[in-house]
């Protein structure tokens, strides 16, 4: 599968939050979501984040939204 960079963006941000130090399952419950989901973002097969996933990560980073999108690029 080709990475697009929206799938690139997800696979960013899922490395910032593991070298925040989490593990795989603290990872998904901070995002709101399953390990399997975290393992499809980390292998590129989740096209996109949610916004709310957006704004988990972000408040478990203590980061604004914007500044994390930002941080994305």
């Amino acid at each position: 599968m080709r990475k697009t960079k929206y799938n690139m963006k997800a696979i960013k941000l899922i490395k910032l939050l593991r070298e925040s130090g989490l593990s795989g399952q603290e990872l998904a419950d901070s995002l709101g979501t399953s390990r399997a989901t975290v393992s499809k973002i980390e292998s590129g097969k989740l096209k996109e984040l949610s916004m709310k996933m957006l704004e988990k990560a972000a408040q478990k980073l203590n980061k604004k939204p914007a500044e994390l999108l930002a941080e994305l690029e």
